[in-house]
Formats: C-alpha cells, structure tokens, sequence
C-alpha cells in the first residue's frame, strides 16, 4: 500500500504538498535519490510578480517575470580572491536550496536561501533572494565563508553575474539610455546613451536605471544596503536585447578573510516601476526603510566635507555651528554637525 502512494504521487503534487506546508526543502546529497521522489533539479519559487528558477546541477539562477518573460538567466554568484575568481557555476560546487518564509520591514513573503560548497571544501557561498508579497522586486545578497585553515584576501563578492562567461543576460527590451550614479554624493552621475556598438561596459557606483522611454516600464538594479562594503554596477550590451551585468559589494583594499569566518555582500535589488520615475521613487522607499532613513525634518545636517574638502579650520567649524543653531532653532529640528578629518 506505501508503494502503491508513493507510485501515484505526482511531482507537481508532492512540490504543492511541500509548499502548503511551510516545509523547507533541502535539496544537498544524494540529488539522484531526491529525484526518484519526484523532485526536480530545478527548483521554481514564484509570487504574484516573479519566478525565481535555480538549478541545483549548474548553480546558475534564473528569473522571470508573471508573464514568463524573462528578466535574468544564467546567474552565478561570484567572490573575487587573490586567487582569481571563485565561481558557484563551477563544476566543483554542490549546491542546496532552503525556502524560508519571512515578515520583516518590508513586508511578508519567501526568502529562497542557495548554499554553494566546493568539494575541496575551502569556500562556500550562500546566496539569499527575497520575494516580498506586495514588492514588484527582487532582492539579492551572497556570503563567502572560508572553509579552509587558511585566510585568504577577499576583494569583492558580486551576488548577481550574467554576462557571456556565464551564458546568461539581463533582458530589458529597448534600453536606450542609463541614469548612473558616482561614487560620493557631490557627483550625481549621468545620462548616458546605451549604444551597442560602443562594447564598452557602462560603471556605477550604488545603482543604476535602465531607460527605454518616458512611457515605458523602467527597471532600476543596485545596492539597496551600503553597510559592508561599496556597490558597483557594471552592465553592456550584448546581441540583441541582453545586457550583461553584474553587482558588486568591493571590500576594503587587502581586506583578510580568515579561516572559518564569513563576509557577505550588500543587498541588491532589482525593481520594475511603470515608469521611470516611479522605479527610482520605488528604490528609494526600500533603502529608505531598511536604513531607518529619518525624512520628516526640514534639515538634518551639515557636512563641511563637500565644501572645504581637507581644509577646514576649527575656527570655521563653531562658526557654522553656532550659525546652523541659529537657523534651526526655529524649527526644532535635531540639529547634526559632521565634520571629516
């Protein structure tokens, strides 16, 4: 009688089944068994705006908006090392993913979390990606642990890559310009035109805006969370309409990661607006609400950084203060002095 249950239990049914339940689902060790059980090496995540596809054999990611259109595919995630690039789409990782339901600042929905170890069992990384309920975005960020007994340097960790090394893309039909960002407050970036014939890969600093028209869905990627290190956006054309991208998180210059000790990513976020503008106010929010942003006084602060650079007096600095506690005592807003050294 359990054999004959287990012979009439569809795949589609035991994933429902599973997913009704709230069970997380390990899929490490013995996948040839696990799929004699009906589950698939691809495991699909969904909410009422995205699918979320990983495939435990390649450790690559794919998503897809509502429609099946498809948004990224072929994603890995990736630590830069001195050693070179560290990759979960090597034949030498094994891979096992975790759904988790969550309900934070941002609301209720599923965190799909992907463990990546190589069978040297030096490095692993771990990939985590959010699917809030009422968010049309996607949030991203990785960990590198150093399973080894030696430290190693770690420069960089990019939780999102698809570019023709990996055979995978970003697809935003049309994209015709891309609004950067520049590394410090006082350089506010640029629009730049998105010429493919240029080859050139287009940098930012934090996120960047893909723009395919004023009345056109606009899709904005970056780094939601700045707490760890600096977000870098690097995205160019490929055939067609894919662009190649990747996100990274670039650590401190010689940064050591020691054995068993681990350092994760910012969190990036791709987000869809039905326009430009309501992309950009959409990312906001979100960086605004997990930073805690304070945006209900007039005026918060003064920094004499962007305007005397190194060259500030302490005889300037009481000057503005006292001057700033002037202007601001009307308001009674909390009155924030920063001065770089």
């Amino acid at each position: 009688m359990i054999m004959k249950n287990r012979a009439t239990l569809t795949r589609r049914d035991f994933l429902a089944r599973v997913q009704a339940a709230g069970i997380a689902l390990p899929l490490a060790g013995n996948l040839d068994l696990l799929n004699s059980f009906g589950i698939p090496k691809s495991q699909i995540f969904r909410n009422d705006y995205f699918s979320v596809s990983f495939d435990t054999k390649t450790g690559r990611l794919d998503i897809s908006r509502s429609n099946d259109e498809k948004l990224l595919s072929g994603s890995v995630t990736r630590a830069f090392t001195n050693q070179g690039y560290i990759s979960s789409g090597q034949s030498s990782f094994r891979h096992s993913v975790t759904l988790i339901r969550i309900s934070d600042q941002l609301g209720e929905g599923k965190q799909i979390v992907i463990t990546s170890s190589d069978s040297d069992k030096k490095i692993e990384l771990n990939q985590k990606i959010f699917l809030y309920n009422n968010l049309h975005g996607v949030l991203v960020e990785a960990d590198c642990c150093n399973r080894s007994s030696k430290p190693i340097v770690l420069r960089s960790i990019e939780p999102i890559c698809v570019n023709n090394e990996t055979g995978g893309a970003l697809y935003w039909p049309q994209t015709v310009k891309l609004l950067t960002n520049g590394a410090m407050y006082y350089n506010p970036g640029e629009v730049i035109d998105f010429d493919p014939s240029s080859g050139k890969s287009a940098q930012s600093w934090w996120n960047i805006c893909l723009f395919s028209g004023y009345d056109r869905e606009g899709l904005s990627v970056g780094s939601v969370e700045n707490l760890v290190a600096q977000g870098k956006i690097s995205v160019s054309r490929d055939a067609g309409d894919s662009v190649s991208l990747v996100a990274q998180s670039i650590l401190t210059e010689g940064f050591i990661l020691d054995a068993g000790q681990k350092a994760r990513s910012n969190r990036f976020m791709l987000n869809i607006g039905s326009d430009p503008y309501s992309t950009l106010e959409t990312f906001a929010d979100v960086m605004g609400t997990l930073n805690k942003a304070r945006i209900h006084s007039l005026v918060n602060g003064w920094c004499s950084w962007f305007y005397t650079y190194e060259h500030v007096t302490e005889d300037e600095v009481i000057k503005n203060a006292e001057f700033a506690s002037r202007v601001l005592k009307p308001y009674g807003t909390q009155r924030t002095i920063c001065v770089r050294c």
